[in-house]
C-alpha cells in the first residue's frame, strides 16, 4: 500500500506517551531476546530518564526517511486473531538465506532468526495493544445508551418502565433498512471490531504512526515502536487504532471535532509531550485556566537552553516535582474525556458538533464541558478566582449582549473596552460560555452546571447538518481517481450511502420543526394552547432526531378553530379546476427510434378541488383547503394546500403547501413550504393568482443536488475544583454594619425617581401581580437624566397590604405620588413613602471606584435601626440594569 498520499485521508499520528507494560510483558523482556530494533535502547524506571532516552531516539532519525513507493517484496504475515489480522513488514525483503532491512542509512543484512524475533515481538505488541484499546472504550456503549435513555425519559419520549435497549435493533419505519441504533449513532463495542485488519510496519517521515479512516488499516513506524518500548506503553498503537475504528472516528466527521485530541485521550502522555506536543495544546490551556498550572513556566524553570546546539539541560529534580502535578492533570483530563464527555458527545452529536462549528473551534465542546464541570483557579487560586468571576458576573452579561455569538469578539471587547488582562479574559470567557451553553441546577447540596441542549437554534443545527451532507456528497461524487479507489477499494460506498440517508432524515426533521415554528409564529397561536403551540425551538437535537418522537403527528399545522369549523362544513365556495402541466419522463423510443433524447416532455392534465369555508357564518372566508384529485378524480386523503387566517386578523394570510403526492408515503401530509400571501378571499383567487404553485403540486418532486527568565518561585500545585465544591463567600460580613454612602440625598432627599418591579414579567393586564421591590434611583441636582454621584439606588419592600394582588400601579416622580388599584377595589392615590415598609431601605447599591457595592440588611433588624451587615462587590457596569413596571402619570 502506498502511504505517501495522506493529506485528505489520514488523521495524523501523535507521538507516543507512557502507559506501563503489564507484568507479563516485563517478564518476557527479561527471559527473551529483544529484537535488533530494541536491543540497544533502554526503558528506565524513571519517567524523566525515559524522556531523555526518547529524545535520543528521535534525534537519531533523519528528517527524510526511506518510504516505500511500491509494495512488492515486503514480508506479509497473517494471524488468526480477533477477526483476522495481516501484518505488513515494509522495508524488509526476504533474500532466502537472509533478510535485507532498509532505513535512512541504507540497506542492512539481518538473519532470518533476527527477523523472527522482531516479527513475534511486534505482533505480540499489536495484540496486547488491541486489548488495551478495547479496555479504554468497553464501557462507552452502555454509557451512551444510559445518557440517551435518561434524556428521552426526561422529555417524555420513552416510558419510565421501558428500556432504550428494547428498540435499538428495530427498524425505523420511515427509513427502510435502517435501525434505531444507527440513527442514534450508538457504536458496537466489541473486541474483534477494535482490531485493525491491516497493520503496516514501516518508515514514514517524521511520524510515529498513521491511520486510514474507515478502513481498519494502520501503520506503526519503527520510531513509534521504539518510543512505545521506551515509555513501556502501547500508546502509538492505541492512538492510531482509535482513528481506525469507524464507530469512533470517520471521514464524514473529520472536520467536526478534534480527532487528534480525542485519539490522544487513550494515552497517558509523558510529561515532556504533555508540556510541548501540539495535540495537547487544549489540555495545557485547560490546565492553566482551570487547574492553575502553567506549562510554559515549567519549561522555563526546568530546561536550560542557554547554549544553542549544545544540548538542553534538564533540571531533573524540579521536573520530578512537576511530574506529580502533571500526572494528576493528565489523568483527570483524559478520564473526564473518555468516561464522561465522549458518551455525552456521541449521545448528542449534533449539539456538540454544532458548538464546535458555532465557536469555530473543533475542540470547543470539550472545553465547555470542562468549564461546566470545574471552577477556574488561575487568578491567585480557587477562592480568589471564583470570587473575582462573581464580582464580574454583570460585566459578563454586558459583554455577552454586545458580542452575540462570536467569542473572539467577546475576548476583544473584554480586552479593549474593559482593559482586562489576558488571564482575566480567559476567566471571563469561562463565565460567558457557562451562561450561554450551561444551565445551573441543584444536584444534592451542590449548585452545578448542566449542558443546555436547546441553546443551539434549529436553524444553526440545520446549517451544520447540511454542511455535513455536502461533505458526504463530495465523497460520493468525487471524480478524483484516488478518492474513487479509496472508497470502492475499501467497500465504503454502501456505508456512505447509509450515512447520507440518515443525515437526510435528520435534515428533514429539523426542517419540519423550523416550518412548524414559522407557521405557529405567523398564526399568533397562544402559548397556553398546548395542543397547537409546541415550543420546538426548545427541543434538544435528540428530541428532533429520535424516530420514536412522531413529529409529523405531534406538530399540527392547523388551529383549534379550524379543526372545530371543519366539522360543520360551512363551505361558501367549492371549486374543481383543471390543471395543465408539463413533466419529463423516459423516452420509450430511446435509443432505437430516437437516439438523441433519453427523456421527453409530456403534457399532463389533472384536477384540484379548492374549498372556502366560513366558520362563524358571517359571510366572510375563514379558511381554504385544496386537494389533488387522483386520475379517477377521487381526492387524496390529506390536503395539498391550506390557507389560514391568523389570530386577530381579518384576512387569509398564511399558505401551507405539501408538494408530495400520496404515493410518496414518507413525505405526504407533511408541509414542504409556508409563506405569507395576500389578496386571497376564495379558492378561485388562489387558483387564478398562484398557477406556478398549483402546477408544482402535480410535478414529480426532484431532490435538490447539494453543492458539491523566571524568578525563584515556589513550585506550582495543580488546583482541581469541581463546580459546587467551593462556595466563595458571596457576601462580606460586618456585624457592626457597613457604612452607607454619603452626599447622594439632596433637596430633603427628594431627588429620586421611583422604580417598581413585579416578581413575574409578561403578565396580563387584568392578572393580579406581586411586587418584588420598590427602588429609589437618585439623580443629580437639577438634572433628572443624570444619576447621582455614586449612582445610588435604595431598595424597599412594600407594606404587606401592597405586596400582592395589584392590578394597576402608576407613579408621579414630580410629586412623589403613586396610584394603586387592587383586585375588586377603586384606584387609590398615596404618598410614595406611605407604600414602603419602614423608613430605611433593606438594600443599597452604589459605585465605589471600579466596583459596584451592594450592602444589605439580610437579618431584617428593626427598620429604625437597620444594620447593613452584608456587602457584595461587582465590577461597575457602564449602565445600571433596573426594571420599571410602573407607568408615569
Amino acid at each position: 500500500m502506498n502511504f505517501k498520499k495522506i493529506t485528505s485521508l489520514l488523521a495524523l499520528p501523535v507521538l507516543a506517551y507512557s502507559l506501563t507494560f503489564n507484568s507479563i510483558a516485563q517478564a518476557q523482556e527479561k527471559k527473551e531476546k529483544k529484537s535488533f530494533l530494541l536491543e540497544n535502547i533502554s526503558s528506565p524506571e524513571d519517567e524523566i530518564d525515559r524522556v531523555i532516552e526518547e529524545t535520543r531516539v528521535n534525534e537519531s532519525y533523519k528528517d527524510v526517511f526511506a518510504e516505500e513507493e511500491y509494495a512488492e517484496g515486503i514480508i506479509t504475515v497473517k494471524k488468526d486473531v480477533y477477526d483476522g489480522m495481516t501484518f505488513y513488514f515494509h522495508n524488509f525483503v526476504d533474500k532466502r538465506d537472509k533478510i535485507i532491512y532498509y532505513d535512512g542509512n541504507g540497506a542492512h543484512s539481518i538473519s532470518r532468526e533476527e527477523f523472527k524475533v522482531l516479527e513475534k515481538e511486534f505482533i505480540e505488541y499489536c495484540i496486547k495493544g488491541v486489548e488495551k484499546c478495547y479496555n479504554q472504550y468497553k464501557e462507552l456503549r452502555p454509557k451512551i445508551i444510559a445518557s440517551q435513555e435518561e434524556h428521552l425519559k426526561e422529555k417524555g419520549l420513552l416510558d419510565k418502565d421501558k428500556s432504550l435497549k428494547e428498540i435499538l435493533d428495530k427498524k425505523v419505519p420511515d427509513l427502510e433498512g435502517i435501525l434505531y441504533k444507527e440513527t442514534l449513532k450508538i457504536p458496537e463495542i466489541e473486541k474483534n471490531k477494535f482490531a485493525p485488519r491491516e497493520v503496516h510496519f514501516g518508515h514514514s517521515s517524521g511520524l510515529f504512526g498513521l491511520a486510514y479512516l474507515d478502513t481498519r488499516a494502520i501503520q506503526i513506524t519503527p520510531k513509534g515502536y521504539q518510543v512505545d518500548y521506551i515509555n513501556r506503553s502501547f500508546d502509538t498503537f492505541m492512538h492510531e487504532n482509535t482513528h481506525a475504528i469507524s464507530d469512533l472516528q470517520d471521514r464524514v466527521g473529520a472536520y467536526s471535532y478534534n480527532f487528534e485530541f480525542g485519539a490522544t485521550m487513550v494515552e497517558i502522555p509523558n510529561i515532556m509531550w504533555f508540556l510541548i506536543h501540539s495535540y495537547l495544546a487544549d489540555a495545557r490551556e485547560l490546565s492553566k485556566v482551570l487547574f492553575h498550572f502553567d506549562s510554559d513556566r515549567v519549561l522555563k524553570e526546568c530546561l536550560d537552553k542557554s547554549k544553542p546546539k549544545m544540548g538542553v539541560k534538564i533540571d531533573k529534580e524540579k521536573m520530578r516535582v512537576y511530574l506529580k502535578e502533571v500526572d494528576k492533570i493528565r489523568k483527570k483530563i483524559s478520564g473526564v474525556y473518555l468516561n464522561e464527555f465522549l458518551p455525552k458527545f456521541i449521545a448528542n452529536r449534533t449539539y456538540y458538533e454544532s458548538i464546535n462549528r458555532d465557536l469555530k473551534d473543533v475542540n470547543a465542546a470539550f472545553k465547555i464541558f470542562m468549564y461546566l464541570k470545574y471552577e477556574p483557579t488561575s487568578l491567585g487560586g480557587d477562592v480568589a478566582t471564583i470570587k473575582w468571576l462573581k464580582e464580574n458576573e454583570q460585566v459578563v452579561d454586558e459583554i455577552l449582549k454586545k458580542s452575540k455569538k462570536d467569542f473572539k469578539e467577546f475576548e476583544k471587547i473584554a480586552r479593549k473596552e474593559y482593559s482586562f488582562t489576558p488571564d482575566q479574559v480567559d476567566v471571563l470567557v469561562i463565565g460567558g460560555l457557562r451562561k450561554r451553553y450551561g444551565i445551573q441546577k441543584e444536584v444534592g447540596e451542590k449548585l452545578t452546571f448542566q449542558p443546555n441542549y436547546s441553546v443551539i437554534s434549529l436553524e444553526d443545527r440545520l446549517m451544520f447538518l447540511e454542511e455535513r451532507l455536502n461533505r458526504i456528497n463530495l465523497m460520493l461524487n468525487s471524480k478524483d481517481k484516488y478518492d474513487i479507489d479509496y472508497i470502492d477499494g475499501h467497500n465504503l460506498r454502501a456505508h456512505l450511502e447509509k450515512t447520507k440517508k440518515i443525515n437526510e432524515y435528520f435534515i428533514s426533521r429539523n426542517k419540519l420543526a423550523i416550518l412548524y415554528k414559522e407557521f405557529r409564529d405567523l398564526m399568533n397561536e397562544p402559548k397556553d394552547n398546548s395542543e397547537y403551540y409546541i415550543p420546538v425551538e426548545s427541543f434538544s437535537d435528540l428530541e428532533i432526531i429520535f424516530p420514536g418522537n412522531d413529529l409529523s403527528r405531534k406538530l399540527k399545522f392547523t388551529t383549534k378553530s379550524v379543526e372545530k369549523g371543519l366539522k360543520e362544513e360551512n363551505i361558501i365556495e367549492d371549486l374543481e379546476v383543471k390543471v395543465i402541466y408539463y413533466e419529463q419522463e423516459d423516452n420509450p423510443d430511446y435509443p432505437k427510434k430516437d437516439p438523441n433524447n433519453s427523456r421527453v416532455v409530456v403534457k399532463r392534465e389533472r384536477k384540484i378541488r379548492l374549498r372556502t369555508y366560513d366558520f362563524d357564518k358571517d359571510n366572510k372566508e375563514d379558511y381554504i383547503d385544496g386537494y389533488r384529485l387522483r386520475e379517477d378524480e377521487t381526492p387524496e386523503s390529506k390536503p395539498a394546500v391550506k390557507i389560514f387566517k391568523p389570530l386577530h386578523s381579518s384576512e387569509l394570510k398564511v399558505l401551507v403547501v405539501d408538494y408530495d403526492r400520496e404515493t410518496n408515503k414518507s413525505g405526504f401530509g407533511i408541509p414542504d413550504e409556508i409563506k405569507e400571501v395576500s389578496g386571497i378571499s376564495k379558492g378561485s383567487d388562489f387558483y387564478l393568482g398562484s398557477q406556478e404553485t398549483i402546477e408544482s403540486l402535480f410535478r414529480e418532486m426532484t431532490k435538490e443536488k447539494t453543492l458539491e527568565a523566571i524568578t525563584d518561585l515556589p513550585p506550582m500545585k495543580a488546583e482541581i475544583v469541581e463546580v459546587g465544591e467551593i462556595k466563595p463567600d458571596e457576601y462580606e460580613i460586618n456585624v457592626e454594619g457597613w457604612t452607607t454612602p454619603d452626599n447622594y440625598k439632596l433637596n430633603g432627599g427628594k431627588n429620586y425617581d421611583l422604580w417598581i418591579k413585579f416578581k413575574k414579567e409578561d403578565l396580563k393586564e387584568d392578572e393580579p401581580k406581586e411586587i418584588e421591590y420598590i427602588a429609589k434611583r437618585f439623580h443629580a441636582p437639577g438634572n433628572k437624566d443624570s444619576d447621582s454621584q455614586g449612582r445610588v439606588v435604595e431598595f424597599y419592600r412594600p407594606r404587606k397590604e401592597f405586596l400582592e394582588g395589584i392590578l394597576m400601579i402608576e407613579k408621579n416622580d414630580e410629586k412623589h405620588l403613586v396610584k394603586i388599584r387592587k383586585a375588586n377595589g377603586p384606584i387609590m392615590e398615596y404618598v410614595d413613602s406611605s407604600v414602603l415598609e419602614g423608613e430605611n431601605p433593606f438594600k443599597i447599591e452604589y459605585d465605589s471606584g471600579d466596583f459596584r457595592e451592594t450592602i444589605e440588611d439580610q437579618n431584617k433588624t428593626p427598620e429604625k435601626n437597620s444594620i447593613y451587615e452584608t456587602k457584595r462587590r461587582q465590577r461597575a457596569l457602564k449602565e445600571l440594569s433596573l426594571v420599571n413596571h410602573a407607568k408615569d402619570y
